[in-house]
């Protein structure tokens, strides 16, 4: 393996074992009232995967992976709070890892409307 295959292979690597922890974790078989109502046969539970000692981990290697295979240039990651809450802080300590400074930050639905965002940098 050259130097420039190892970051390919090592994606590859934390891709194929995010899903294998997806499958064994988050997929919940049997009858489910979903939020809606409505009923289904699974559920996908990814908290259980964001969340998760060594899941988390991958989760922000395989999105740091992903934004930068999509040639997305960014700071920050983050989004609605509560779900991208762990996602955000998974791919800052991924960039952090990898030698690179990004920061995570959250938004809250129903709070000041003119400090919506919190996170590591101030807001423009």
């Amino acid at each position: 393996m050259t130097a420039n295959s190892a970051p390919a292979a090592d994606a590859a690597a934390a891709r194929a074992r995010l899903l294998e922890l997806i499958k064994e974790l988050a997929v919940v078989r049997g009858k489910v009232i979903l939020s809606s109502g409505a009923e289904a046969d699974y559920y996908i539970d990814l908290r259980r995967i964001t969340l998760h000692h060594e899941a988390s981990r991958l989760v922000g290697q395989v999105m740091l992976s992903l934004l930068d295979d999509a040639g997305i240039d960014f700071e920050c990651a983050g989004g609605l709070t509560m779900g991208a809450d762990p996602v955000g802080t998974a791919v800052m300590h991924s960039a952090v890892d990898a030698g690179r400074t990004v920061d995570a930050f959250v938004v809250r639905k129903a709070q000041n409307p003119t400090a919506w965002a919190a996170g590591g940098r101030p807001l423009r």
